[in-house]
């Protein structure tokens, strides 16, 4: 053990020393609400890693092995972190794994081949689907190991002793690909570097933190984490969901656990600053005892800094508590930051960002011009480079990275432009090694730009890609563009067919980059030859091209291409121009009344009024003229008039040569809108299983926030409808997962989709996911019985009632005379031998001119009305049990089917019941039209309304008004709640006080 006057030389003894000092300090587990999850003492900390230090040994790991975590909340890090630094095994926690398997399979790749086959330690759930693509990675399951026996005691600490200069941790310097850099971090480095805050911040055993930050981030490790280990002091630690979803929470907490230091990148700032306004708290808010609010990961403009320091001053903190840092990976996180007092005016002729202030011990830095060999006076812009004790040593495995990285002198060059003014304050002006900064989660460049080359997108010519990030003026965060070559000479003009393929290849290049990164370019161009300008080592410089953007150089190429051709319209505008263009042009012009001549290849459907409806008559039209089938959901894929009919043409062509189509599988997520900053909406089909009932619901949302639907299985190519309600509920949470692995979760189902929402929510939360919202659409707990009312001839007759090829108070008459014409089929539960009969007895008896709109397939809706019985069938063995305990409830409330009474009778004894599996947030809202018919063109904008606000109910955190206020169906909540839409109207006679 240390000496009581020897500062801990490594980790494991910085750890028992803190676990020999009787005080409160502990380490603090908050739930996603802020309620306490867990409190465990430096003591049990150290013991209970010690006992798991042993197990690992004993599974067969040895300090010459490497550890990657992957974990979603912190207490599992952690712990191991701390198991391995007792055991002397070097440990790497890894980023959330990409949602896309070939992007986990290269990531995993890399680092078998990086670390010599390391140990995957993560839940069994992880490791079952990590393995799946990665079969032959070793793996070990925390509650799996085996017991420790007395012959790993002498093998772990305090009996084996680290050096300082052992390595801790590596930390991978991207998550976006597989061919992450590992920062090899020593206990030396580490402690360095906290030591360097302490002095810098003046951390004392009485300081709090808060860390919302993910434990795979330096800031985690040693921000906070090891911060507040050293400084004797308590920490507190929360998902990084809680906080993004909603940022208030950040100052609710920090003033509620009076923290002195905590952390917000300045996306986050501007988030707050933007809710804040119309905010409410429960508490009133002190900031008193906070000390420090770190901010790095991209730069704070002056602007935001002022009003944000305004924001604390007014709740009782110093102008000084705000703190622009600078740190990386390399550096063990911050270690230089201006503790200097915001200013109160943002100068105009002042600096326009932050500066990042002076080093902390252990630390040093200059800036070098690195073409002269000289070191820059004050106000020269050169290269910024560090060197100290902080800094790490090596990148792991990479010893040319490494070479790269640091002078002949020892300095390490970090890639950043940078000055120093008179006082020797720290300001970033650039970025010499290219990274996209967004919301403080940095992409590569190169990244980017390798993900677009692979794309192979038409015109754009291999190696002349170049993502550029920036910052435009007056702007929040940064941004980014990507310049390239086209193979056609834009410098040389281009006539409008030129236009056309330019765009085409823009719009491709714009939608790869979104998927990468999340984050559509700001803007997309070809340049000239001339513009790419390349050094003697055969590289172009990123920030040149950003410059000459922002200073309006390529101002008149842009409006060249950009602009309408007066002389030929036609020609000017992508018009639809090959044979079948055309013919799938007068079919959108004919269903959509409106002139094909006008339409446009880079129109989307969607633009032009597209409706469930409108789909549904495309599809049929397509595949009976095209003679080509056509699954819907390839339709939906594809709402833009070109990309469809590109689709079709490669279709018509493989006909033609006799090429079998490759059957798409089965996938339940559909996107009905990718862009938005918050968390998406999942919305779940109704019992007949299909999404286009959503449609318009997705365009009228207007909530910033992707939407997907979910789409049964059945439809196409063949695929079996699920034999179970269980399977289908678990295929869709798996689906849900993949395509937004972090959460929070919203999800709302139509009618059948509610209950299945309310399972998917309830999987969800079980897996220790955040859910935030549940939304039933006019569907009771209680189902069974309405399920086996609906046989065979049921779902025939909802469907068309659906489709409103009959009108709801058709119904019951006609539910009579099936009966009478088809008594076998109507009196039996089973699919009939021979469906046509009643089908097409249901079209001669349909609404003329409505089944002339829909043009449907008889097949196709055979095969509709066989899923839509299927589904319902396995909803009979629904019974609700138990609730999604975080989320907030919402049962939109429309006029039931004729069989269930009144809208209130329904409510009152069907839909309230919903109270009984809901946790505490719950409501009920009245909402436009019938069962079938709120989703209609005519009352969608106002359910559009309703669900904004619910939505906006459910991430505030807020309770509904149901819990302090009852109202009647009649009252405006615009005055009442939050400034809700003034439609929005909830009652609560049978909510109570929920």
């Amino acid at each position: 053990m240390a000496q009581p006057n020897t500062l801990p030389s490594t980790l494991p003894e910085l750890l028992q020393a803190r676990a020999f000092v009787q005080g409160t300090e502990q380490l603090t587990y908050l739930n996603t609400d802020g309620g306490v999850s867990k409190v465990i003492s430096y003591a049990d900390l150290f013991n209970i890693s010690s006992e798991y230090a042993r197990r690992l040994l004993a599974a067969g790991l040895t300090q010459s092995d490497v550890v990657l975590a992957s974990f979603e909340d912190h207490e599992s890090h952690i712990s191991l972190f701390w198991a391995c630094c007792i055991a002397g095994i070097p440990f790497c926690p890894l980023p959330a794994l990409h949602p896309d398997p070939s992007r986990q399979i290269m990531l995993f790749n890399h680092l078998q081949s990086l670390f010599h086959k390391p140990t995957l330690v993560a839940s069994a759930e992880t490791i079952q689907g990590v393995l799946a693509l990665v079969p032959d990675l070793k793996t070990l399951v925390p509650g799996e190991l085996p017991a420790a026996g007395a012959d790993t005691f002498h093998r772990v600490f305090p009996a084996r002793r680290p050096l300082p200069s052992d390595t801790v941790c590596f930390m991978l310097t991207s998550g976006s690909t597989g061919n992450s850099k590992a920062v090899k971090l020593m206990h030396s480095n580490l402690l360095s570097s906290v030591r360097g805050k302490i002095r810098h911040h003046g951390s004392t055993p009485q300081s709090r933190f808060l860390n919302w930050i993910a434990f795979d981030h330096v800031a985690c490790v040693t921000e906070v984490h090891l911060h507040a280990l050293e400084a004797n002091a308590s920490q507190w630690h929360v998902s990084p969901t809680a906080i993004i979803r909603n940022p208030l929470n950040l100052l609710k907490w920090t003033s509620k656990l009076n923290i002195t230091y905590t952390f917000s990148p300045n996306f986050l700032l501007a988030a707050v600053l933007r809710d804040l306004p119309e905010a409410s708290f429960d508490e009133p808010i002190d900031f008193s005892n906070l000390r420090a609010l770190i901010s790095g990961g991209e730069a704070v403009p002056m602007k935001t800094a002022v009003a944000f320091a305004d924001v604390l001053e007014t709740f009782g903190a110093r102008r000084d508590v705000l703190r622009a840092g600078f740190g990386m990976s390399e550096t063990g996180a911050g270690s230089i930051y201006d503790t200097r007092p915001i200013p109160k005016f943002d100068d105009l002729n002042g600096p326009r960002y932050l500066s990042l202030g002076k080093c902390c011990n252990g630390i040093e830095m200059r800036v070098v011009d690195s073409d002269a060999g000289r070191i820059c006076l004050s106000g020269e812009m050169g290269q910024l480079q560090i060197r100290g004790p902080t800094v790490f040593t090596e990148y792991y495995g990479n010893k040319r990275a490494t070479e790269e990285s640091f002078t002949n002198d020892g300095w390490f060059i970090t890639g950043d432009l940078a000055q120093l003014d008179g006082g020797g304050n720290l300001s970033l002006v650039g970025r010499g090694k290219d990274c996209i900064n967004i919301n403080g989660v940095k992409y590569p460049t190169q990244d980017v730009e390798n993900y677009v080359e692979d794309a192979k997108i038409k015109g754009v010519l291999p190696s002349y890609i170049y993502v550029c990030p920036m910052r435009l003026e007056n702007a929040d965060t940064e941004t980014y563009a990507v310049f390239y070559q086209h193979d056609i000479v834009v410098e040389a003009g281009v006539d409008a067919a030129q236009k056309r393929a330019i765009a085409i290849a823009n719009r491709s290049i714009k939608n790869a980059c979104t998927v990468f990164c999340s984050l559509p370019p700001h803007v997309v161009l070809p340049l000239p030859r001339s513009s790419f300008v390349k050094t003697a080592l055969g590289k172009v410089s990123h920030s040149q091209l950003s410059k000459a953007y922002l200073e309006g150089k390529f101002n008149d190429l842009q409006a060249v291409l950009e602009a309408k051709d007066e002389s030929d319209v036609d020609d000017a505008a992508d018009k639809l121009s090959s044979p079948v263009d055309q013919v799938i042009g007068e079919i959108i012009g004919e269903i959509f009344s409106v002139d094909a001549s006008s339409l446009r290849r880079s129109q989307s459907v969607f633009d032009i009024g597209a409706s469930s409806m409108h789909l549904l008559r495309l599809k049929q039209v397509l595949q009976e003229r095209l003679i080509i089938p056509l699954p819907t959901i390839e339709l939906l894929k594809r709402p833009q008039i070109g990309e469809l009919c590109d689709y079709l043409s490669d279709v018509l062509e493989a006909e033609k040569q006799g090429i079998t189509q490759v059957a798409v599988k089965y996938d339940p997520i559909v996107c009905m809108n990718t862009t938005g900053s918050k968390p998406p909406l999942f919305l779940v089909h109704p019992g007949v299983g299909e999404v286009l009932v959503f449609v318009a619901l997705a365009r009228q949302l207007a909530d910033d926030r992707p939407v997907y639907a979910i789409r049964a299985r059945g439809f196409d190519n063949g695929d079996p409808t699920f034999d179970t309600f269980g399977e289908m509920s678990e295929c869709y949470a798996e689906a849900i997962q993949r395509i937004y692995p972090q959460g929070p979760y919203n999800v709302a189902g139509y009618s059948f989709g509610g209950a299945v929402a309310f399972e998917i929510g309830k999987s969800l939360e079980a897996q220790g996911k955040d859910v935030s919202f549940i939304g039933i659409l006019n569907l009771p707990p209680h189902i069974k019985f309405r399920m086996v009312e609906l046989s065979w001839a049921e779902v025939l007759l909802n469907i068309g009632m659906f489709l409103s090829l009959i009108p709801s108070s058709a119904l019951s008459p006609m539910r009579q005379e099936l009966k009478r014409v088809f008594p076998e089929v109507a009196a039996n539960d089973t699919k009939p031998e021979d469906p046509l009969g009643p089908i097409n007895w249901l079209f001669d008896n349909s609404d003329k001119k409505r089944l002339l709109e829909l043009d449907l397939e008889i097949g196709a809706f055979t095969r509709w009305v066989n899923v839509g019985y299927e589904i319902n069938r396995t909803g009979r063995t629904f019974e609700p049990q138990g609730c999604v305990k975080n989320a907030l409830t919402t049962v939109f409330c429309a006029i039931p089917l004729p069989s269930m009474g009144t809208r209130e009778e329904f409510k009152q004894n069907r839909l309230s019941v919903w109270k009984e599996f809901s946790g505490e947030r719950f409501e009920m809202i009245d909402v436009d039209g019938e069962h079938y018919t709120m989703l209609s063109e005519e009352h969608v904008a106002s359910f559009a309304a309703h669900m904004r606000g619910a939505l906006r109910r459910a991430e505030s955190g807020l309770a509904s008004p149901a819990s302090s206020v009852t109202l009647s169906m009649d009252v405006d909540l615009d005055a009442t709640f939050d400034k809700l839409h003034p439609s929005e109207v909830i009652d609560v006679r049978q909510v109570g006080t929920a």
